[in-house]
């Protein structure tokens, strides 16, 4: 199981994206607008950000700007699930930093891989416990290591 950010702001796409991701064991937290998601990534952060390109107020690409720029949230990964089908639109999304790429609208199949397959990646990406171990300073305090996003530890 997984904790998913979703921003989408279409009612109908939501929903299935939702069901599709619970469906499969994952949770879900939902938003309609990009600086919600944002908000709420930086509150906890989550496994994966989907995001919509054209939603009011901040929309999908310059949210991933913001993760991109964010401390600790650069390693996230992100999947931009959108209407928009242009080649121009797909590589404005990898530019920025998108680690997938979906148009709506995506199968159920399609969507499900997707996101198995950015998390699994993300979590063999994640530093092991002994790294954590050797990582610790001389005072014996936490501190956190290795790449910020998914799979980050704190030690």
């Amino acid at each position: 199981m997984a904790l998913i950010v979703l921003a989408e702001d279409d009612a109908l796409s939501a929903a299935a994206t939702i069901d599709t991701l619970m469906g499969a064991g994952h949770a879900v937290a939902h938003f309609t607008d990009g600086a919600q998601a944002i908000e709420a990534i930086r509150f906890r952060l989550p496994h994966l950000a989907i995001l919509d390109c054209n939603m009011p107020g901040l929309g999908g690409i310059e949210a991933l700007r913001m993760i991109r720029q964010g401390e600790g949230l650069v390693s996230l990964p992100v999947l931009m699930l959108t209407a928009r089908e242009t080649l121009a639109d797909q590589q404005i999304a990898r530019f920025e930093g998108a680690n997938a790429y979906l148009v709506k609208p995506a199968t159920a199949d399609e969507l499900l891989w997707q996101v198995n397959e950015l998390i699994r990646v993300a979590r063999l990406r994640a530093p092991s416990l002994e790294e954590c171990e050797d990582a610790s300073d001389r005072r014996g305090r936490p501190r956190l290591i290795g790449p910020a996003g998914v799979a980050r530890r704190f030690c």
